[in-house]
């Protein structure tokens, strides 16, 4: 791929995720903010990719984010949900996605965002977490010896 082919790799990566939204070269090669948003409500719409996040209801609704302030907020958010359920931190800055700048960067951070919704959770959309810890022992029988007869 060259230069000017990084927008392939979100597209093939979220292609068959959000399959609603137009992953097109314009909008990948400089993903506009209410682009991503579609793409970000769409995999909680249909996969439910960030049950358990920070997010509410409202943050999926696009209307209700308004300026830039609103926009970076709701992508830290996102960000971090994607982060804490891959193990690992992103390259990437949520003011120069909201502000259409590193480009590149956001491409590689829709990547993740994709391989994020392929993993697994539990049936509530959470995060897996560690089994139970297993049942304490019965109590163990008494050691003083049993009353005499009446």
């Amino acid at each position: 791929m060259g230069d000017d082919d990084f927008w392939i790799a979100p597209r093939d990566a979220l292609q068959p995720l959000v399959p609603a939204v137009p992953l097109t070269e314009k909008y990948l090669k400089r993903p506009p903010f209410r682009f991503i948003h579609d793409i970000i409500a769409s995999l909680q719409r249909d996969r439910g990719t960030f049950n358990g996040s920070q997010l509410t209801e409202q943050d999926f609704d696009a209307s209700t984010i308004d300026g830039k302030d609103d926009k970076v907020a709701f992508l830290k958010k996102v960000i971090s949900h994607v982060e804490t359920g891959l193990g690992r931190p992103i390259d990437v800055n949520p003011k120069k996605i909201a502000s259409g700048s590193e480009v590149e960067k956001t491409a590689a951070f829709l990547c993740e965002l994709a391989a994020f919704a392929q993993t697994p959770r539990t049936s509530g959309g959470e995060e897996p977490s560690a089994p139970p810890p297993p049942p304490p022992p019965p109590p163990a029988e008494s050691a003083l010896p049993p009353p005499p007869p009446a």
